[in-house]
């Protein structure tokens, strides 16, 4: 197994959402809050407790909520209450798209507060910690998301969910041999998680062991062949690797499973324009810079995703097109105002279109 060291890595960018997941509400792999009782079950009382985890588990969150909020009036101080009544908001949360929405956005924080309440009571139900871990990687994995998986995985050693997160915090936080000894184990104890092995293929590629990566792609291709996601970090390796045919493929389909999906639309891009084939590759960046990450449709000067009017400007500005070249990255900078790279690179666009005006005066002089 290629263990490289590698230093360079940078904190992952990640759409919260996309990795949001709620048994009964929205579904990935590995990451679902299961809803068994808790080993608090008995003390909740056998009334309201139990009465509200059978509207959880049969996804009536509302009655739920009020059941759990009349358990807590005799038994206050109750973690499982507390848990349970969190993955009610966060279920109900989920419905509402999360933090997308106003509604959602409150929902979370209920949820978060619930899960926070259980784990200050001492809970020793390691879903508690993991949940309350996960909703809050939406700002980014941290040192505080670390400390609560480790304390999941303290009750729960092979608790899947939690080495997941784990894995997926220490690779942010740089700490890519233990993140990859993570995502191993992760894959051992479920081989079947196709994310797992995407995301343990990206780490792979990142500590340049590529050819390990592609295996655990393709690994996740056969287990997932219908996940847009899974495609589209295939042909990213792909393109990294200078297969740029078979990568357009990948992305391709990356396209036909989800075709709102901006991502893959630049992956598209880079692929096209690596076999030359321009202006195709301006049309792939196009598309994408009229999608954000959600799918939904936006105004590229608005697009906070601004890497595809990037790369729509350096394409554009190869091709010496320097004036529309410019406007791509006014777009890029109406959201990173304050990116030196984009501000240097449209300088230098700027100075070649003058010396073109000039040396065009010059010859007509």
């Amino acid at each position: 197994m290629c263990r490289k060291q590698w230093w360079g890595m940078g904190a992952l960018a990640a759409v919260w959402l996309l990795g949001f997941v709620v048994a009964g509400c929205v579904g990935d792999p590995g990451d679902a809050l299961l809803l068994e009782p808790s080993a608090h079950r008995e003390a909740a009382g056998p009334t309201d407790f139990e009465r509200g985890l059978r509207l959880l588990e049969n996804s009536q969150y509302e009655e739920a909520l009020r059941a759990f909020d009349l358990a807590l009036k005799d038994r206050p101080d109750d973690p499982a209450i507390h848990y349970h009544r969190g993955v009610a908001f966060h279920c109900m949360a989920a419905l509402h798209q999360g933090g997308l929405t106003e509604e959602g956005d409150r929902l979370l924080t209920e949820a978060n507060a619930s899960y926070r309440r259980a784990v200050e009571l001492g809970s020793t139900d390691a879903r508690a910690y993991y949940d309350l871990g996960h909703i809050n990687t939406g700002g980014g994995h941290s040192d505080e998301t670390l400390q609560l998986m480790n304390r999941a995985l303290g009750i729960d050693p092979n608790y899947i969910d939690a080495l997941y997160e784990r894995a997926r915090t220490l690779w942010s936080l740089g700490r890519t041999d233990e993140a990859l000894r993570d995502f191993d184990r992760v894959v051992e104890l479920r081989p079947r998680f196709a994310r797992a092995h995407m995301r343990r293929a990206r780490l792979l590629m990142e500590l340049d062991c590529p050819e390990d990566a592609l295996a655990a792609h393709d690994r996740a291709v056969e287990l997932a062949p219908r996940d847009s996601k899974v495609h589209f970090n295939r042909g990213r390796t792909l393109t990294r690797l200078g297969r740029y045919e078979e990568a357009l493929e990948s992305h391709d389909r990356a396209v036909e499973l989800w075709p709102r999906f901006h991502a893959a639309h630049m992956g598209r891009g880079e692929a096209l324009e690596a076999l030359l084939r321009a202006e195709e590759a301006l049309g792939a960046y196009e598309t994408a810079e009229r999608l954000d990450g959600y799918g939904r449709t936006v105004a590229p000067e608005a697009n906070t995703n601004w890497m595809a009017a990037l790369l729509k400007g350096r394409l554009l500005a190869r091709l010496g097109r320097y004036r529309d070249a410019l406007k791509a990255y006014d777009a890029a900078l109406g959201t990173q105002p304050r990116n030196q790279e984009i501000s240097e690179e449209r300088r230098v666009v700027e100075r070649k279109m003058r010396a073109r005006a000039g040396n065009t005066i010059g010859d007509r002089g």
